[in-house]
């Protein structure tokens, strides 16, 4: 019984466990990376287009409010 149970569950199943793991890896490092890249973005290039008047109060609070509330959890 158990082994008829398997062979169906095997012919569904299309990822394994480490398969998964793998995905959850990349996943979790395009996130870091996309973190780090935003962060950097904030600081260097939208915070002094902000204070030359490039950007306006409601955008540039907009975006910062995003990266906290979303990106940091």
């Amino acid at each position: 019984m158990i082994k008829r149970v398997d062979k169906r569950l095997q012919a569904v199943q299309c990822l394994t466990g480490n398969k998964i793991k793998i995905i959850a890896c990349i996943t979790m490092l395009i996130d870091h990376f996309s973190k780090i890249f935003l962060e950097s973005i904030m600081n260097d290039k939208l915070f002094p287009l902000y204070l030359a008047g490039g950007m306006s109060t409601e955008q540039f609070y907009g975006i910062d409010a995003f990266q906290k509330n979303i990106l940091n959890g």
